[in-house]
């Protein structure tokens, strides 16, 4: 459940979801406790304000939902008009790291009814990066805001965790601060070079 998950997402689960064509290959995937994974995500993200926004959104797109397993909990977007979530089988306690991979499953998808849709390959290459640089910046602002809003209004640690573990506690930190937007995206483009030469060994 990263800003990275769009990109890495596809090729880590390209063996899976290759085979979805496949007569019951989705039953297979399908998590034991779909209804129950679904519907606890749902509660704990309608504990907060950003989270009722982004439900009402769901609810009026009525956009599918399947949850397959997984081993960690994060989320994806096959076709921008569906969402899927994975969830490793034992999520109990882990409520609000559900309600974040959903909030941001809901806000991908929002972002294509805005007209913010997937780079494709007849773009240019600048404004096929930019469409990249867009939406992975609002992906992670919401991420930032779904962990403030659980941390402050629950005193709920989990999501914001989950965020630094992701290595965007600085970007957090700068929400935080009422950071502009150039000065969002500046530090969150700093800080994605940085782990991309980190996992390199391209820095100087």
């Amino acid at each position: 459940m990263t800003t990275e998950n769009n990109t890495n997402s596809n090729s880590e689960l390209q063996g899976p979801f290759s085979q979805m064509g496949q007569p019951g290959a989705l039953d297979v995937l399908r998590h034991d406790h779909h209804d129950v994974v679904l519907k606890k995500a749902r509660q704990s993200l309608e504990k907060i304000p950003t989270g009722r926004t982004l439900l009402t959104i769901l609810d009026k797109y009525k956009f599918p939902i399947n949850i397959l397993k997984g081993k960690e909990i994060t989320y994806l977007s096959p076709d921008e008009k569906s969402l899927t979530l994975f969830a490793p089988p034992e999520y109990k306690g882990l409520e609000s790291i559900l309600a974040m991979a959903l909030g941001l499953g809901i806000r991908e998808l929002e972002q294509g009814l805005m007209g913010i849709t997937r780079p494709s390959q007849d773009m240019d290459d600048i404004t096929y990066c930019q469409r990249i640089l867009t939406k992975s910046v609002d992906i992670t602002k919401y991420m930032c805001i779904i962990a403030s809003e659980f941390h402050d209004t629950h005193d709920d640690k989990k999501p914001l965790d989950k965020v630094i573990e992701l290595g965007h506690g600085d970007v957090y930190k700068a929400y935080i601060n009422k950071a502009s937007y150039e000065e969002f995206v500046d530090l969150f483009v700093e800080k994605d070079i940085e782990t991309y030469e980190n996992s390199t060994g391209n820095s100087e």
